[in-house]
């Protein structure tokens, strides 16, 4: 697997939860009335889903557009380790960084984030100009069963294929993580399997603090990125400020830059103390990591959060106002839970992509705060195939929890 077709497979294979998840708040947000209007005035179940259930959906769709856009051309691990002749700017950045070639580099750089910008501008002011405002106040359309035999038995089959497919990674990282160093060689399967990979996590302290650094550097900088969300959603969306464009622009912007451009920019801007300029010391503490971590994870939060205050009906604000409710008891008691699905949307993807972080990380890690995607690394270069694969299940099921409270509500 190398080239332009591997990357496409190993892309689409990691982003299409971008689509699933916004999709699933779109659909935990639709007014069930308007679909059954739809059916009273005769139109069926496709026409329905053309005319009115796509429409509605179309903030979440463009949403998850963006940063899947945002994301491929930021990328550098799948084109770095299966692109073979195939370059990409991201990997030829870093080569001219290697090769000494700095201008060059600056060069490449800047190339990227303008591309990155136009096609920004491009895509949002495409779904803006097709736009549809329609908002309700009540409950999605309840779940129907398949009445047909043929149809059941065919999303049956279409079921346990993607559900082979999405899990056979994931079963073989589960076998590597069982295997002890040494033993598997040229035989099909594993000669034998062991939990020390597991029991050498949890009796060492030095295993198991990459694990504690990602968990909290991560939940910190999930709930910042939330809450910078929730701030740009009353400006943009509610209050119609009149930088609201810009507002987007700016929330959208990091996810386009490459996780290695950034963190040498952070480097950078915070490796000199000029509180004048609001550049302070960050390098080598604490602080530098989750701050990495908020910036790029800022465009995931604010993608759903923005298209989930889009379906709210400014009418429940004037209720709440009315009824005597000031502007932090209408976010806590009216906005926040109509806007729960999108949230915890938000907020798993961006917990899920903090805490397995890589191209950000090894650029501004220390070994006091090193990640797990750090040590994972350092694993795989003594040779320790089993432990490197034991942290990858145990990141792969904080994940898997994150996306089951951020879908499951």
């Amino acid at each position: 697997m190398q080239g332009a077709g591997a990357i496409l497979l190993v892309h689409a294979y990691s982003m299409y939860v971008y689509f699933y998840l916004f999709t699933r708040a779109g659909l935990a947000k639709m007014d069930a009335s308007m679909i059954e209007a739809a059916h009273s005035l005769g139109c069926g179940t496709w026409a329905t889903l053309r005319r009115v259930s796509l429409p509605l959906l179309r903030p979440q769709l463009a949403a998850a557009a963006l940063l899947t856009f945002m994301t491929a051309l930021g990328s550098f691990s799948a084109p770095y380790i299966f692109g073979g002749g195939f370059r990409v700017m991201t990997t030829q950045i870093v080569a001219s960084k290697l090769n000494g070639d700095m201008p060059m580099a600056i060069v490449e750089t800047t190339a990227l984030a303008a591309l990155a910008v136009i096609g920004l501008l491009l895509l949002r002011g495409r779904a803006e100009a097709r736009s549809v405002v329609a908002v309700g106040k009540g409950t999605p359309p309840a779940a129907r069963a398949l009445s047909q035999p043929l149809a059941r038995w065919g999303a049956t089959v279409v079921g346990w294929v993607f559900a082979v497919v999405l899990l056979l990674p994931h079963v073989t990282l589960v076998v590597v993580s069982l295997v002890p160093i040494g033993t598997w060689t040229t035989q099909l399967m594993p000669p034998q399997y062991t939990l020390g990979n597991y029991a050498a996590l949890v009796a060492e302290p030095e295993r198991l603090r990459p694990l504690l650094n990602s968990l909290w550097m991560a939940a910190l900088a999930t709930a910042a990125a939330i809450g910078i969300a929730l701030w740009a959603g009353r400006l943009v969306v509610q209050r119609r400020a009149v930088l609201r464009g810009a507002i987007e622009t700016l929330l959208s912007v990091p996810w386009a830059v490459p996780g290695t451009v950034l963190a040498i920019a952070l480097a950078t801007a915070f490796s000199v103390f000029a509180p004048w300029a609001l550049r302070w010391v960050f390098v080598g503490t604490v602080v530098i990591l989750p701050l990495a971590y908020l910036v790029r994870n800022i465009p995931v939060a604010a993608g759903t959060v923005l298209a989930g205050f889009r379906q709210l009906d400014p009418a429940l604000d004037e209720a709440a106002a009315s009824l005597g409710a000031g502007r932090w008891r209408t976010l806590r008691r009216v906005t926040v839970p109509l806007l729960r699905p999108a949230i915890l949307a938000g907020g798993a993807l961006a917990f899920a992509t903090a805490l397995g972080d890589f191209v950000t990380s090894i650029v501004l890690y220390t070994y006091e705060t090193r990640p797990i995607s750090i040590e994972i690394l350092s694993a795989l270069r003594a040779f320790d195939v089993g432990t490197a694969a034991a942290y990858g299940v145990v990141l792969m099921l904080f994940s898997a929890t994150a996306m089951v409270v951020g879908t499951r509500r």
